[in-house]
């Protein structure tokens, strides 16, 4: 039973995971294209630098968390 509670928590962690690395994903992209307003090309740089910075590190905890799950199945499986 703790280990399909381990399980379901997981797989809420990975979903949420999922869904801010594409919404980081999808502001890089208009930031890119120039759909984000900003006064300077300058601005725009610093912008999609913070924002590469922030999809490296969410996209980082989003592998140890399918990490966790890894390990949490193949010890259910030896079960």
């Amino acid at each position: 039973m703790q280990r399909l509670e381990e399980l379901t928590d997981l797989k809420c962690k990975l979903e949420w995971s999922h869904r801010d690395l594409m919404s980081t994903l999808e502001l890089e992209k208009k930031i890119s294209k120039g759909h984000v307003i900003q006064k300077d090309r300058e601005g725009i740089e610093q912008q999609l630098e913070k924002t590469e910075d922030d999809f490296q590190m969410k996209y980082d905890r989003h592998l140890e968390i399918l990490k966790e799950l890894h390990n949490c199945l193949t010890k259910v499986l030896k079960l």
